[in-house]
């Protein structure tokens, strides 16, 4: 049997969830479809592990919650699923590596948004300041929200942010 690695990223968790949802959309509660979710909840658990923020954990809680529900409504008994706990360890990855690793687009989103976090500083002694952002405030009109989630995803696992 093959051991069931997490995503990457909350953000491929999130487009997994909407394949499933489109899926089950489409074909209903198959043997097939309810299998996939159990693939999806398994490898959900595993990815608490890189998703730091509360509000996160939260929302990403609540997908497995929704998920367990449509099993459960099939019949079909299913295993808690909580997601793992937080490993600040495991987003400590080679900045520059995980920086040359993108691809061009997503080059110049990594540099858009560092260069809305780090500035020059205004006062003597310091070489940068840090302005905090939320995640809105990193979205741009002319670009899919996706693109810029899995940027800071990137981003956060190669230890820039």
């Amino acid at each position: 049997m093959t051991e069931t690695t997490s995503y990457n990223s909350l953000a491929e968790l999130r487009g997994a969830h909407a394949n499933l949802l489109e899926a089950r959309r489409r074909v209903g509660d198959t043997p097939d479809q309810l299998a996939e979710v159990r693939t999806f909840l398994k490898r959900a658990e595993k990815t608490g592990v890189i998703i730091d923020t509360d509000g996160d954990r939260r929302a990403t809680q609540s997908l497995l919650d929704y998920w367990l529900t449509v099993l459960d409504r099939a019949g079909m008994d299913p295993d808690e699923a909580t997601l793992a706990t937080f490993d600040p360890s495991l987003l400590q990855g080679d900045a520059e590596s995980g920086f040359t690793a993108m691809n061009n687009l997503d080059r110049v989103i990594a540099q858009r948004i560092l260069s809305s976090l780090v500035r020059p500083a205004k006062t003597y002694g310091a070489d940068v300041e840090i302005t905090p952002r939320n995640r809105r405030e990193l979205y741009r009109a002319n670009e899919p929200h996706a693109d810029t989630d899995r940027v800071i995803a990137q981003l956060v696992h190669a230890g820039l942010v």
